[in-house]
């Protein structure tokens, strides 16, 4: 079969047709179809943004950092903090060398330190709404004892009084007169925090030191890794107890690391002229891990305006 001309145009043009048939079914319709799909996830993820945004902007940031600081006021306050320093975890030979010890430096024999070990202890704190738990290590030194001398017993408990993080959680004793031995036994417990590496709780600055006043000026030394130093005004009532109340016209920025600072109040801060006690507290980043210096502790001056 020979073709003409006209036949090989025909079958050029019917060969076009179905190349641009074959590209717009299985190449244009399916990009049109991703690029859709594109658009409407394109336009989903600008609905989620705006309505994160939406959200971001009914939160009240200050209020937040507001409630942060008066939550580590809480936890820095004197009457949340045991008395003395608990000494960080040791080593189950460290403790057994102490107690030991110190049944040996009181003359008490037949002791035991089978059954020694460390326990965790954990312990909450509730505060408006806020919980937190902290871990302590507990050990209990139970053992038996025996001495000749009575006195010893009572040496030994004192030992016990005196030593920071630990404590006489029972004593027992008894006395054999034909062999005259005083026996009993004692449990001694021995109180450590765990290592606090981890610990994110923004920690208190040192006390503002060498604060003075001279008129209307106070001068005080800076405390390092302060951004800014707040003022507060005293006031006492008749039983003594003071309040604080902070001077917000009054604070200072300063990232200075040594030297001195100095504050010259005007009546306007105080909205009369007279004669004012204050108090001066270095305020840290807590983003950096510093929180403040204790308020009104050996800062208190007088200032007249």
């Amino acid at each position: 079969m020979t073709l003409t001309n006209k036949d090989k145009i025909l079958i050029g043009m019917l060969a076009v047709i179905l190349f641009a048939g074959l590209m717009f079914a299985y190449g244009i319709l399916p990009a049109n179809e991703d690029l859709a799909d594109l658009e409407a996830q394109i336009s989903q993820k600008q609905d989620e943004l705006l309505e994160l945004q939406n959200k971001l902007a009914t939160i009240n940031i200050t209020g937040l950092e507001n409630k942060y600081d008066e939550l580590l006021e809480f936890y820095y306050s004197p009457a949340n903090q045991p008395e003395g320093e608990l000494p960080l975890e040791q080593t189950m030979v460290d403790i057994n060398r102490k107690v030991v010890g110190m049944l040996r430096d009181n003359n008490l024999t037949g002791y035991s330190t089978t059954g020694w070990k460390k326990e965790e202890q954990t312990v909450r704190v509730a505060y408006d709404g806020y919980e937190a738990a902290y871990t302590l290590l507990l050990v209990n030194c139970n053992t038996p004892f025996e001495t000749d001398n009575v006195q010893n017993v009572y040496d030994f408990v004192d030992d016990v009084r005196n030593t920071e993080s630990m404590t006489m959680n029972s004593l027992s004793l008894a006395y054999d007169y034909e062999n005259n031995v005083y026996s009993g036994s004692c449990t001694v417990q021995y109180l450590m925090k765990m290592d606090t590496s981890d610990n994110t709780i923004p920690k208190q600055l040192p006390e503002v030191a060498n604060v003075t006043a001279d008129g209307a000026t106070v001068t005080f030394d800076v405390v390092p890794n302060a951004v800014k130093y707040e003022f507060y005004r005293v006031a006492a009532d008749e039983t003594g107890n003071k309040s604080y109340t902070l001077i917000k016209n009054a604070t200072l920025s300063s990232k200075e690391e040594s030297g001195q600072l100095s504050r010259k109040f005007t009546s306007g801060m105080f909205g009369a002229a007279g004669t004012y006690n204050v108090v001066v507290r270095a305020v840290g980043d807590k983003s950096q891990g510093w929180f403040k210096t204790p308020l009104g502790v050996g800062t208190e001056v007088t200032v007249t305006i």
